[in-house]
């Protein structure tokens, strides 16, 4: 037989019944009660005390019985802050966490409700499990033991907690765990779908990120598929991904969110898909988020050369394409040169329906605008420039993937918006309607208040929820540029007796001055290097204040105005660097994979946007 115990791992524990030969440890009789095989529970159904009294499925009271102490967590040897923040690759982040799944067990509850949305067989086999509310250290008491400590510090959902002691545990709301898997069907992440449903959504990322270490990102969930992959489905959601690939037989992507569609492309591409079918929720001619990102994914696959195929259906008959498979029916499909059109009649169809973009029940008649100017204006900008962050007096489009300024954004109204201006609650009118001669120096008064309310509604770019990869990799190009900008030095070689003025790329200033031992400054650059001997070679490390960017040659507009504490958090978040200390001032370090990028980079951007390529000869040497 077995039972569940009260461990709070969710691990089911075998239980043997007492014998004559080997009585019940707690009321000393043969029969009725039972041990655990490993020795540590005894369930009684006569001697209670100091247990709780239970109910069997039967009907019958029953105590369960500690036999032996309660191991206690395991003292840390790694803390956080020795992960830097860094995310662990992907390799380690899968074998952590499969072992860790391996350690949790699959609750009856969470097994009815997988199996109602229409996953029957090899749930466990798929990886999915319960978090406890309870004693997760156990689980991860197991990890530690297989030796996986090290790298706990760099794996989201893993933090110290302190108690009675400090101890290593999970993170995140108890819960049913969904693994998030990559082209290579590896462990990337975890969600959970927290069994109380709160204000943060019906899906959490296990991560570490709000005590200091890192976080999962927004990864696009690939499910295991080992038929064929010419045609792949796109939704939103990992579950409904899982569950619509079971269903259809037909691989099934998972969007973390609807922004995520900008990255699809290139993982398409690793997966060899060429026909893309589109299937986002029923809601798109009605949410004008899900409509936008219909249009826009509708768009962008079109234009990288995909065949599209937009899968549509009735929202009575389900919101999402797992709902519509598991009540056996299947979505109409539209194909061919109507797409695009199609698309965007929905799109158009959203904007009406959902003005504000906060999805309200009642829609907007087709051909009326009941709202004042500001609301027009700071619709057309969220809608037209679909802005992510702001940075200070401006803000970012991953959409248009540059920073965009209040003067471009209200310099002029565009003829759509004038033809809204003009049904605006607030238009200008004489006795005869509504002036338009008057609508374009209205749109002028009105912009700057909507900018504003736009800009303010946004987070600034650290505290970005989801790393915007256009921005991501625009800060990286701009930290490489300015280190491959060249200066002039004067050097001495090892080898000479006359020191001679050469033009190096800051990069390779440093990596000349570097030596074992302390840092050593490029001159009166704000930039450090140093040579770490390790057993495989002599590693570079190098460090620089954000003031580097704002002095000669190595001038950047964008990062010489930032902050040095503001410039770190962005290197930590784009994985450029971390904050540290050289030389008595607060710095940050460049990782080893961004040092190797630069070193490997085969040319150098300009700041006045020409290429130069790297120079085979050596500084001095005739050309």
């Amino acid at each position: 037989m077995s039972r569940n115990n009260d461990s709070g791992n969710g691990h089911r524990r075998k239980f043997r019944n007492v014998t004559t030969a080997h009585p019940c440890p707690i009321c000393s009789k043969p029969d009725q009660c039972s041990v655990s095989e490993d020795g540590d529970y005894c369930i009684c159904y006569r001697v209670g005390e100091p247990s709780k009294a239970k109910m069997s499925k039967d009907g019958r009271t029953y105590w369960a019985h500690r036999l032996t102490p309660a191991p206690m967590p395991t003292e840390p040897r790694y803390h956080l802050a020795d992960g830097g923040g860094r995310l662990a690759d992907a390799d380690t982040r899968h074998n952590i966490y499969h072992a860790l799944l391996c350690c949790l067990d699959l609750s009856d509850g969470h097994v009815a409700a997988l199996k109602k949305r229409g996953l029957q067989n090899g749930l466990k086999a798929a990886g999915y499990r319960s978090l406890p509310e309870r004693r997760r250290y156990r689980a991860v008491r197991k990890l530690i033991e297989l030796g996986f400590e090290q790298h706990l510090p760099t794996v989201p959902g893993f933090f110290v907690a302190e108690g009675n002691g400090a101890y290593w545990t999970v993170a995140g709301r108890a819960g049913l765990l969904i693994p998030v898997r990559d082209a290579q069907e590896r462990i990337v992440a975890l969600q959970v779908r927290p069994d109380e449903q709160g204000k943060s959504g019906k899906y959490l990322w296990l991560s570490s990120k709000k005590r200091g270490g890192s976080g999962p990102g927004a990864p696009i969930h690939v499910p295991r598929f080992k038929g064929d992959k010419s045609a792949v489905r796109i939704t939103e959601g990992a579950l409904k991904a899982d569950v619509a690939t079971h269903l259809s037989d037909m691989l099934t992507l998972g969007l973390p969110g609807l922004g995520a569609w900008r990255r699809l492309p290139r993982l398409l591409q690793e997966i060899g898909a060429k026909t893309i079918r589109v299937a986002l929720d029923a809601d798109a001619c009605r949410k004008r988020a899900v409509g936008d990102a219909l249009h826009a994914l509708t768009k962008r696959l079109l234009d990288r050369g995909f065949a599209v195929v937009l899968e549509l259906w009735d929202e009575s008959d389900g919101k999402g394409i797992d709902d519509l498979l598991a009540a056996g029916k299947q979505p109409d499909v539209i194909e061919g040169e109507q797409v695009e059109a199609v698309a965007r009649r929905i799109r158009d169809a959203a904007r009406i329906a959902d003005p504000r973009g906060n999805s309200p029940k009642e829609t907007v008649p087709s051909g009326q605008c009941p709202l004042p100017a500001l609301d027009i204006i700071s619709n057309h900008l969220r809608t037209y420039y679909r802005p992510t962050f702001r940075r200070g007096a401006v803000l970012y489009s991953d959409a248009h993937g540059r920073i965009i300024s209040a003067s471009e954004a209200c310099f002029a109204a565009t003829p759509q918006v004038i033809d809204d201006l003009a049904m605006a609650s607030d238009a200008p009118r004489n006795q005869d309607g509504v002036t338009r001669s008057l609508l374009p120096k209205f749109f002028k008064t009105w912009a700057p208040v909507a900018w504003r309310g736009v800009l303010d509604s946004l987070q600034e770019e650290e505290q970005s929820p989801e790393i915007v990869q256009s921005a991501s990799e625009a800060f990286r190009a701009n930290v490489a540029a300015g280190l491959h900008t060249h200066v002039a030095l004067g050097y001495k070689h090892r080898d000479e007796e006359e020191m001679r003025v050469e033009r190096r790329t800051l990069l390779n200033w440093a990596t000349l001055f570097a030596k074992s031992g302390p840092w050593q400054q490029v001159r009166n650059y704000l930039i450090w290097c140093r040579r770490e001997d390790q057993g495989n070679g002599a590693t570079l490390r190098i460090a620089l204040r954000v003031g580097l960017f704002g002095s000669g040659q190595a001038y950047l507009r964008s990062l010489a105005e930032m902050s040095q504490y503001r410039f770190a958090q962005l290197c930590e978040m784009y994985g450029v660097g971390m904050a540290q200390r050289a030389c008595g001032q607060r710095v940050v370090e460049l990782t080893p994979d961004f040092i190797a990028e630069l070193g490997a980079a085969p040319a150098m951007e300009k700041l006045d946007g020409t290429v130069e390529q790297q120079s085979s000869r050596e500084p001095g040497e005739e050309g």
